[in-house]
């Protein structure tokens, strides 16, 4: 037992010696796996860090990628905005359509006109309207310096009466179809608007009864700031304007106005009415229908332009109208109308300016008072007018051409030269005035004027202007060539040169205190061309062709004065001698050896 006890002893040494050997080496082993993992976390900080380190590197050359290729986008889409704005720039004009208008009818058109009117305005491009379409709309604002083609469109005012717009007469009343305004100190670009029609719509919201209930409802009017210099430049050409309670164009001041081959119908205050000063109007080419209403031209300054102004200078040629021709020119303006045709109706011309009328036919009813006023300094010429009357009851005390002196001044003058004046009453008559000269040069009054060719009361009041000259006409009326009954001073001084008397139913010529200078004046007339009373002077020298001896024809001549020549045998002629006290009709002619 002993042996075993050491044996086991040894053993248990020895095992001893082997544990502790063990666990050396465990903690050896854990030391090791302590090591390795420290080494594994700090390869994998390490790493973690690195692959930070590579993503924010990642992150900063996305971003810098990004940038290039926005810096490249951005470039590129530069390129194509040039291209895109030089093919803007290369593009002229848009179309009404562009911007939703559809030109049905039926639509309301107003804002996407008006939307198109703004870009254009704004990018100086035309605009442009579908052939023939018909657009519904009101109250368009245009600026000045565009140009509109309408290529024959048309531009209408809805029934503003009626749903959805339900507006009473008085709102109506200020409802225009365009206008056209420039605010500037300088004058505006040319405004340009053509081959356009413009359609007020009035008889589904106004009768003719209704008058002057929407007067201001212009379908285009146009001004300038009468505060400030600058003018608008507008020109209108080829463009119609119908069925209007109003207007067609009213130009109002401050505009320098071209307006060509237009038409109107039935545009209530006038086709075209100016009223504003600081203007200069020029027209060539306008018709004026009115076939329900007096359409045609309306002229009358009301409204000053800048620096207070009401001069304007207005030139109209080739017009023609129905029915209304009235013009009213203010001191210091100049109206110039040529080749105009007045079919019917009447003419009004008020003047205290210039007033210049050629190549023209005035055909007008003569019941109308006062055909031309003059007033102040006035100067009127009638360069190859024909004058002529529409056979009218009420026209029996009114000449083709009555005229009333309204406050004239010394300067006042009238010319009639190369016209001539057909079937009426008188031919021109009118009133009294201590400064006005009317002058007849060329003239002819045919044999349908029936009662005097020159004078002839108008309203009770004699014919007296302060001097008549009447210098180569021709006098082929009925009744007398000249009728000056004024017992009122100053008397008429009456100058006669190289007249024809040519009628056999001429009566002669009336005067009654005037003074009568006679230069050769010719009668074929079967009665003396002379008849006086009060005390007229006479001097001069008249001839008259006579049928027979002028002793036998009891004509009643002037001492000194006449000398009468057989139509039959021109050798035999006699000269006035005296009237034989006995009686009035009988007088001596004398013959001429």
């Amino acid at each position: 037992n002993n042996k075993i006890s050491e044996s086991d002893n040894v053993f248990l040494k020895k095992a001893e010696q082997m544990e502790v050997q063990r666990q050396n080496d465990v903690n050896k082993l854990n030391a090791k796996d302590t090591q390795l993992n420290n080494d594994i976390q700090n390869v994998n900080r390490t790493l973690t860090n690195e692959i930070n380190k590579v993503k924010v590197d990642m992150g900063v050359a996305d971003i810098t990628v990004k940038n290039e290729l926005t810096e490249y986008v951005e470039g590129e889409l530069a390129e194509v905005n040039s291209q895109l704005e030089h093919i803007d720039n290369s593009r002229y004009y848009y179309n009404v359509s562009e911007f939703g208008a559809k030109g049905d009818g039926v639509t309301n058109d107003k804002q996407a006109i008006q939307d198109a009117i703004n870009y254009c305005a704004s990018n100086n491009k035309e605009l442009v309207f579908d052939n023939n379409k018909t657009y519904l709309c009101y109250s368009l604002t245009v600026p000045p310096g565009i140009k509109i083609n309408g290529n024959g469109a048309t531009l209408k005012k809805p029934d503003l009466s009626k749903d959805p717009y339900n507006m009473s007469a008085d709102t109506m009343k200020w409802i225009r179809l365009m206008s056209i305004t420039h605010n500037d100190t300088e004058d505006s670009k040319n405004t340009i608007i053509e081959n356009l029609n413009f359609d007020g719509n009035c008889w589904t919201m106004w009768q003719v009864s209704d008058g002057y209930s929407q007067e201001q409802a212009s379908l285009l009017i146009a001004n300038g700031d009468p505060s400030k210099p600058g003018r608008l430049n507008l020109y209108i050409n080829n463009c119609s304007f119908v069925d209007n309670v109003s207007d067609g164009i009213h130009i109002v001041q401050n505009v320098k106005a071209n307006i060509s081959n237009c038409k109107s119908r039935d545009c209530f205050r006038g086709g075209l009415t100016i009223t504003g000063g600081n203007s200069t109007i020029t027209v060539d080419g306008f018709i004026f229908e009115s076939p329900n209403t007096n359409d045609g031209i309306d002229v009358e300054i009301d409204s000053t332009g800048y620096g207070g102004s009401k001069i304007s200078q207005i030139t109209m040629s080739n017009i023609i109208l129905d029915k209304d021709l009235d013009i009213a020119v203010t001191p210091g303006s100049a109206v110039t109308l040529n080749n105009v045709i007045l079919k019917e109706g009447c003419f009004y011309l008020s003047n205290s300016g210039e007033l210049y009328i050629a190549n023209s036919v005035l055909k007008s009813t003569s019941s109308f008072s006062w055909r031309l006023v003059t007033e102040g300094a006035g100067k009127t010429h009638f360069s190859n007018v024909k004058f002529i009357g529409i056979n009218d009851p009420a026209s029996v005390n009114y000449g083709l051409v009555p005229i009333q002196f309204f406050y004239t001044t010394e300067g006042n003058c009238i010319f009639f030269d190369n016209c001539s004046f057909y079937n009426g009453k008188y031919g021109v008559s009118g009133g009294l005035s201590a400064d006005t000269k009317i002058f007849f040069n060329n003239c002819y009054f045919d044999s349908s004027i029936t009662s005097a060719a020159i004078g002839g009361p108008q309203d009770n009041v004699s014919f007296a202007p302060k001097e008549l000259h009447i210098n180569n006409c021709v006098f082929d009326n009925q009744g007398r060539y000249i009728q000056n009954p004024s017992i009122y001073e100053p008397y008429t001084i009456i100058y006669i040169n190289n007249i024809t008397v040519t009628n056999e139913k001429s009566t002669g010529m009336l005067v009654m205190h005037s003074k009568v200078f006679f230069n050769t004046m010719l009668t074929n007339g079967c009665n003396i061309a002379l008849t006086t009373g009060g005390s007229p002077t006479l001097m001069g020298k008249r001839i008259l062709y006579v049928d027979d001896d002028p002793n036998v024809l009891s004509y009643r001549g002037v001492k000194n004065c006449d000398i009468a020549i057989l139509k039959s045998d021109n050798s035999q002629q006699w000269a006035y001698s005296h009237q034989k006290a006995s009686s009035p009709w009988n007088h001596i002619w004398t013959p001429i050896q």
